[in-house]
């Protein structure tokens, strides 16, 4: 399952863009910044969602699991090794009722037309069945309960992307939120960790190594 990541380019210009717009000198003050105060409120809903989105993560491969274990197999005749052979859809090693509605009504040749016709039915009982089984095992509700958690994620990241800092507090904030979000970017795996990620991986560990005064 692949998941939309919080972190855009835009965003990590954002990040970027708050860090140097924040003091890195202590200052007397010791009052919190209300930008960082702000932040830390959205550190904390953060750390909320991101557990609550690693629970439906493994709620949903959970779901998976049971689902393909219990799949069905597809009827040989819609099968590429069947009579129509390959399928048409990308990805898919079966003739869907999409695919042979099309072919039943476009196919030039009267005979392909006619197999196309007869085959329908079969491809809308296995279709019918699989779903069935989606949603008697809650693959759907898995799957809509994980997609509104990374929803609710995306939308926290954003707001911490585009929230000033008010000085060193608020800058903490958003290195550990950059590690939480993006934790392939210190592993060295992620597909997209390149230059301006590894700067700002290491940017945020220098935040990080700083030592602040309270209020900063």
């Amino acid at each position: 399952m692949v998941l939309r990541s919080p972190m855009t380019r835009r965003r990590l210009l954002a990040l970027l863009a708050a860090s140097k717009a924040a003091s890195v000198a202590p200052i007397a003050d010791a009052r919190p910044h209300p930008f960082d105060v702000a932040l830390a409120e959205l550190e904390s809903r953060l750390r909320e969602v991101l557990h609550r989105r690693e629970v439906a993560a493994r709620q949903l491969d959970a779901r998976e699991a049971h689902f393909f274990a219990l799949r069905p197999p597809v009827p040989e005749a819609l099968r590429a090794d069947g009579p129509l052979g390959s399928p048409p859809s990308p990805g898919l090693r079966r003739w869907t009722v999409a695919d042979l509605s099309h072919l039943a009504a476009d196919a030039e040749e009267e005979e392909v037309r006619r197999l196309a016709c007869r085959l329908l039915p079969v491809a809308e009982a296995y279709e019918a069945e699989v779903e069935w089984l989606q949603v008697s095992v809650g693959l759907h509700e898995a799957e809509a309960t994980q997609g509104a958690e990374s929803d609710a994620l995306y939308e926290i990241a954003e707001r911490i992307a585009e929230l000033p800092a008010g000085g060193g507090t608020g800058l903490m904030v958003k290195a550990r939120a950059l590690r939480q979000l993006e934790p392939d970017w210190w592993e060295g795996e992620g597909p997209e960790a390149g230059l301006s990620q590894r700067l700002a991986a290491q940017l945020a560990d220098a935040v990080l190594a700083m030592e602040w005064r309270a209020g900063e």
